[in-house]
């Protein structure tokens, strides 16, 4: 019957009996057939078969015992995205227990083996992605997080105040949104007094306006924000106070 075997839970192996021509394993159960030279199990707990081997003259007994590993890893994840110009970026936070090895799948064709990895998209959609984690002993789980769902663009928060007082104070001073650097590329912002005057523009997120126009403050009262991120357009007012 062979040398005792231990098995990671959820798998099968497959037994082997020789020197006869008939075979009878016991306990049938987990066996495929326990009337065969080399039957699979596939036992729920830890087990002993005991093989009865039989030809023409003679017959034997042999055992094995089959042991269930019982530190098997648990694959667990969880996302968060960044939404850039060119696509979205996802870093995946790796919950696993029990492992020391991983294989992603991040649903478009790239895989890594990382940790923790951090995975661009360029696509804005999101994607199916799949962790398998190992342990030491070469078990396996694997967790499926379905995103396909989800577009994280469509989730982007743009903000803005809509009162600052530009006065040197240290507080408030600044019309600036909640963008980081990466929609450089693909950011554009507008501000224009009630008239229709152009009074700043840029194309950093990160710039602020002073509510200044030709190094000059300008007026207390309201004024008007067009800001384009790649194909979407948010409209807005802004009230500049003076204290």
């Amino acid at each position: 019957a062979g040398n005792d075997i231990s098995i990671c839970k959820g798998d099968s192996v497959m037994l082997h009996g020789t020197g006869g021509s008939g075979f009878v394993w016991s306990p049938a159960t987990g066996l495929s057939n326990p009337d065969i030279a080399a039957p699979y199990s596939h036992p729920d707990s830890n087990i002993t078969y005991i093989l009865r081997v039989t030809d023409s003259l003679c017959k034997n007994t042999d055992t094995i015992n089959i042991s269930i590993s019982t530190d098997n890893p648990l694959a667990d994840f969880s996302v968060k995205y960044s939404p850039s110009c060119e696509g979205i970026t996802a870093t995946l936070i790796n919950n696993s227990t029990n492992a020391n090895t991983f294989h992603w799948n991040f649903g478009d064709g790239d895989t890594s083996t990382e940790k923790n990895p951090v995975h661009h998209y360029h696509s804005e959609n999101g994607n199916l992605i799949t962790l398998i984690a190992y342990n030491a002993g070469g078990c396996k789980d694997t967790f499926v997080l379905d995103q396909t769902a989800i577009k994280p663009l469509d989730s982007l928060k743009f903000i803005v105040p809509n009162i600052f007082t530009p006065n040197n104070d240290g507080l408030n001073d600044c019309f600036i949104s909640n963008l980081d650097d990466g929609f450089i590329n693909c950011f554009e912002m507008k501000i224009y007094n009630r008239w229709g005057r152009l009074l700043f523009t840029s194309t950093n997120p990160k710039d602020c306006w002073d509510g200044k126009n030709k190094g000059k403050t300008c007026d207390e009262g309201t004024y008007y924000h067009i800001a384009k991120i790649k194909d979407k357009e948010y409209h807005g007012s802004i009230s500049l106070l003076k204290q």
